[in-house]
């Protein structure tokens, strides 16, 4: 079997569909989803951000499971708006936002952090927000290495990543931005598919989830 080469930070993310309010999920968002029901569940009465939206398929996804959470979402792009008609939807970078301190008690923010240019003072203004505990996503670096270094041997056709991405992540070092940024690492992990059935090592699985609290 060989390697897949496609690695984007949303790569199998684009798409989905949006019923009613509701998101209903691929089967590749399926253990990202599971991940937060387990780790962070929305309850009735919860005031959640989606911080760095997108087109807003962790809020999205929060309002299908539970309906009773006043979600807003927030993004740097206007264009973010235009999937979320009817929703709360401010426009702001994540590294200066217009909520009040500890405005909110869970927010979510999926794929975003890779692709911050400051990302202590969105990390810090996060924390600012918080009022209780975060949920953040990001793809793990080691496979993204392995693809450019097998790009490289000329073992693969050339590989292309997301080139808006920024800076790429490690447990370790997902888990230090967290805490020298004021937050308590409550859990954090790798998940997603393996490059391919004959690498199956638990570093090399694609995507990272790390909750936090202040």
């Amino acid at each position: 079997e060989g390697v897949s080469q496609h690695h984007n930070e949303e790569p199998a993310f684009v798409g989905g569909h949006q019923d009613g309010g509701a998101i209903t999920a691929q089967p590749q968002w399926e253990e990202e989803f599971d991940l937060i029901m387990k780790l962070l569940p929305p309850k009735a009465g919860d005031k959640v951000l989606d911080l760095g939206c997108g087109k807003g398929r962790g809020g999205l996804f929060i309002l299908s499971k539970e309906k009773n959470c006043d979600v807003s979402f927030s993004d740097v792009s206007e264009v973010a708006g235009n999937y979320l008609e009817g929703q709360k939807f401010t426009k702001c970078s994540m590294e200066s936002t217009p909520f009040k301190d500890s405005e909110f008690n869970k927010i979510y923010s999926l794929s975003t952090v890779s692709h911050i240019k400051n990302v202590d003072k969105a990390v810090k203004e996060m924390y600012r927000i918080c009022g209780g505990k975060a949920l953040i996503t990001t793809n793990n670096k080691w496979p993204v290495h392995l693809f450019r270094l097998l790009s490289f041997l000329k073992i693969i056709p050339k590989f292309h990543y997301d080139k808006t991405a920024i800076k790429l992540y490690s447990k370790s070092s997902l888990k230090n931005l967290f805490q020298r940024n004021g937050f308590v690492v409550e859990d954090i992990m790798r998940y997603g598919e393996y490059p391919s059935k004959r690498l199956k090592l638990p570093f090399l699985k694609k995507r990272l989830m790390i909750v936090v609290s202040k």
